[in-house]
C-alpha cells in the first residue's frame, strides 16, 4: 500500500475544524494475502472472495475484496497517523457502505468536525472529533465514519 502523508504529532490548540488529512492506500492482492497470513485459517471457504477472481466470483462480486477487518485498520491507521504518536483515539464507529476491491485506489480523509474546547478549558480531556472515509477511483465511499481523539496540549510539555 501507498502513503504519501507524513504524521506529525497534532497538539490540540493547534487544530482547526475544517482541517483536513488525505493519505492514499493502494490494498493490492499481496496485501491482503499478508493480512489474511495473520488472523485467518488457511483452508477456510470464505478466504476465496478475498483472495482469487474465482472464488469472488461464486459469491456474486466482480473482482476479490478487501477483509473488512483490514479496511477498518487502513481506517485506524488514518486515525493514528492523523493524531501522532501521542494522541489516544477514545472512539471510532465506522459503516462499511460497499466492499473495498483489490487494487481500488484510495484517497483516505480525515476531516476536523469538532473541537471540545469546553471541556478543554475545564481542565478535561482534549477531544477532537473528525470524520474519516475513503473514496476510491470511481468515486464511491466505500467506508465511512467518524471518530474522537483526545490530542496532547501545547502548554503541557
Amino acid at each position: 500500500m501507498t502513503d504519501t502523508a507524513t504524521n506529525a504529532q497534532r497538539y490540540f490548540e493547534e487544530v482547526e475544524i475544517g482541517e483536513e488529512y488525505i493519505q492514499t492506500q493502494l490494498p493490492s492482492r499481496e496485501n491482503v494475502l499478508e493480512f489474511l497470513s495473520t488472523w485467518s485459517d488457511p483452508d477456510d471457504e470464505i478466504r476465496g472472495r478475498f483472495t482469487d477472481q474465482a472464488g469472488a466470483n461464486k459469491d456474486g462480486l466482480q473482482k476479490p475484496i478487501v477483509p473488512g477487518n483490514m479496511s477498518a485498520s487502513m481506517i485506524t491507521r488514518l486515525v493514528t497517523d492523523w493524531a501522532g504518536p501521542l494522541g489516544r483515539i477514545v472512539s471510532l464507529d465506522i459503516s462499511f457502505r460497499r466492499p473495498v476491491q483489490h487494487d481500488d485506489q484510495l484517497t483516505c480523509l480525515a476531516l476536523v468536525t469538532e473541537r471540545d474546547d469546553d471541556l478543554a478549558e475545564a481542565g478535561g480531556p482534549a477531544i477532537v472529533s473528525i470524520d474519516v472515509s475513503f473514496e476510491n477511483e470511481r468515486g464511491e465511499k466505500p467506508v465511512q465514519g467518524n471518530a474522537q481523539v483526545e490530542l496532547p496540549r501545547r502548554d503541557a510539555e
